[in-house]
């Protein structure tokens, strides 16, 4: 059930969101909200360098996010392709949005 579920975020996602609806959306109170809402997860060191193959340098912070995802056995919802390789890895869970709706609703 949407409810049960918990929002996993690290210190990179918050920026991204910070950056996202303060900068663009223009929207303070919905980042505030967003936060309150989420559980703060450190990838540890392990995770990061199990998840790095599967990203080029640049895509640092998607490394994070899928190290996240490893940590703590979730799973990452996304429709960003930079993501293909470690899905089909198996390393971590990874579903399209329209997934994630079709299991959790």
């Amino acid at each position: 059930m949407l409810s049960d579920a918990t929002l996993l975020v690290n210190k990179e996602l918050l920026f991204e969101y910070e950056k996202y609806i303060q900068r663009i959306l223009g929207i303070p109170h919905l980042f505030i909200l967003l936060n309150g809402r989420s559980n703060l997860v450190d990838p540890s060191t392990e995770s990061l360098l199990a998840c790095k193959p599967f990203f080029p340098e640049s895509q640092y912070a998607d490394a994070v996010h899928a190290a996240t995802c490893l940590e703590a056995n979730a799973v990452l919802i996304t429709n960003d392709a930079h993501f293909k390789e470690i899905k089909k890895s198996e390393l971590i869970e990874v579903w399209s949005i329209s997934e994630a709706i079709r299991r959790i609703l």
